[in-house]
């Protein structure tokens, strides 16, 4: 019983001895007085990783409820806030606990009021708002890098030129005036409308680019294949491999296969058809192997997917691939795979 009370005040100790050890040069870290001289926290201190960064406010130097620790026994506003009470944010050009650090961007930005971080004006960017914009009054300047980004309907790095495009323009291109058109316009200021009946066209020629199922200079006609795909300039249709005729309307006869079903089937089992796309075979007929059964047996082997091994054929010679005969046997070898004895 003594030893399970005893447990949590181990795992305790345990976890303790396993801390971060402290960084002799760490900020706020002391050496004790004995002779080991060993490192702890300097008072008021609490360790945090490596160093002892957190400040102690403790007893009757303990913070109210609106106030931080910012050094041993001294309580400040929290970040952003000053008063009797805490309770009155920070003017503009100060942050911070107490609103005691200055705003290193005001007065063309103001801080954030716990980090510091500044916030621009409009006209103004740079880390603290010192560089004043480039942009007219129809651009708005990035606030790191001070780039214009143009309101549509205006271009150049300072957004000064008006975009000289027609209604069909989405708007121009920023940095060189060039006029972008929505689908169904093409022309230098997308001034005309595609010819395509509903199909896209290219911005500088107006040639029309044809949809899926539509073909002619001016997408007009619907093309008439059952599978696979029209040209966009004569209709006639390309077949996916295992389909042949003039509207890729016909599977390909047994025997056969691929595109327009130009290939022959290889040595299938029993004939029995092959793949009509890949031409493959779910079996081989005896002395053939491959997915297609296109390739022969290797010299020295025979039977179904050449498993086995031409018997004592003439001077070495290679069995016929099917069924493993020999033309003749070596000398002392009888029968049709010259295994026997005389």
């Amino acid at each position: 019983m003594v030893l399970w009370l005893l447990l949590p005040l181990l795992l305790l100790w345990i976890q303790g001895t396993q801390e971060s050890k402290l960084d002799p040069n760490g900020q706020h870290v002391c050496k004790t007085n004995s002779s080991s001289a060993e490192l702890q926290c300097c008072p008021g201190w609490r360790q945090k990783d490596q160093e002892c960064t957190i400040p102690i406010c403790e007893g009757t130097d303990a913070c109210q409820e609106d106030e931080v620790c910012v050094k041993p026994g001294l309580c400040r506003c929290k970040p952003g806030f000053f008063g009797f009470q805490c309770k009155s944010r920070c003017p503009g050009q100060y942050w911070g606990p107490d609103c005691r650090e200055s705003c290193a961007c005001y007065p063309h930005g103001q801080c954030e009021p716990d980090t510091g971080v500044c916030h621009c004006q409009a006209d103004r960017w740079g880390s603290r708002c010192e560089f004043a914009c480039a942009c007219s009054s129809h651009g708005r300047c990035d606030p790191q890098t001070g780039a214009c980004r143009c309101e549509p309907g205006w271009w150049s790095t300072t957004c000064r030129r008006r975009c000289q495009c027609n209604q069909g323009a989405v708007r121009c291109d920023q940095a060189t005036g060039s006029c972008l058109c929505e689908a169904g316009w093409w022309g230098h200021r997308c001034s005309f409308r595609c010819p395509c009946h509903g199909s896209p066209c290219a911005q500088d020629s107006g040639r029309c680019t044809c949809l899926p199922g539509w073909w002619g200079p001016e997408c007009r006609d619907r093309c008439e294949c059952v599978r696979g795909r029209c040209s966009a300039t004569s209709g006639q249709c390309a077949c996916p491999p295992g389909f042949s005729g003039v509207r890729c309307e016909l599977l390909c006869p047994a025997g056969h296969y691929g595109a327009q079903c130009r290939h022959s089937c290889g040595h299938c089992k029993r004939n029995e058809p092959c793949s009509a796309d890949t031409g493959s075979c779910e079996s081989c007929e005896p002395g053939w192997n491959g997915t297609q059964c296109h390739q022969p047996c290797p010299p020295g082997t025979f039977g179904e997917s050449c498993r086995q091994q031409c018997p004592r054929c003439w001077l070495g010679e290679a069995c016929q691939p099917d069924t493993g005969h020999c033309q003749s046997c070596d000398p002392g070898w009888l029968g049709p795979r010259g295994p026997v004895m005389p």
